[in-house]
């Protein structure tokens, strides 16, 4: 069983779609977005992606009511502030937008899933503490913006339950 994991949309419309075609190549069960979509607009880049997405908001989703509104017409897209935590076929999920770092701090130490999936910092990470899985894809955008973040290449990844692998895939 695959999934994909995408983060930091931010409304770049075109990695979004770039996104959607590399994901449309593999089989995944479905695809989870972990925030900072930035606008209800940044939606219709998913409209071809043959996978649901279910996903959190991020620091810059302050458009909730817009969300909302969009997700009843999609009926594919589901997304609520996190952390989302679920169960997939017996291995135990969170997602967090990761920025706040005592919540996602809290989700790995407790041990409690398979895997953690978060993204907010725009740099893809990759990384195992006790049983759980952590996993950043990176950012579709491509860079963060402000004076804090570097330019960094666009990424997704997609994660093997079987093989327990992530892959960090570039958007080119």
């Amino acid at each position: 069983m695959k999934i994909g994991i995408i983060s930091d949309t931010h409304s770049s419309f075109k990695n979004t779609r770039k996104a959607v075609e590399i994901l449309n190549n593999h089989n995944l069960r479905e695809v989870f977005h972990c925030g900072d979509w930035d606008s209800p607009q940044a939606l219709d880049a998913f409209d071809g992606l043959n996978f649901p997405v279910q996903g959190v908001l991020g620091n810059c989703d302050s458009y909730l009511e817009n969300y909302k509104e969009k997700l009843i017409l999609s009926g594919k897209i589901y997304i609520q502030e996190g952390p989302l935590v679920l169960d997939l076929k017996g291995k135990q999920i969170a997602i967090a937008h990761g920025d706040n770092e005592f919540v996602l701090q809290e989700l790995i130490e407790s041990q409690k899933f398979d895997l953690v999936l978060t993204g907010h910092t725009h740099e893809a990470r990759i990384d195992k503490r006790g049983k759980t899985r952590i996993v950043n894809p990176g950012p579709v955008l491509g860079y963060g913006g402000g004076p804090f973040r570097k330019k960094s290449i666009p990424t997704l990844a997609i994660y093997d339950f079987n093989k327990d692998k992530t892959k960090v895939v570039e958007i080119k």
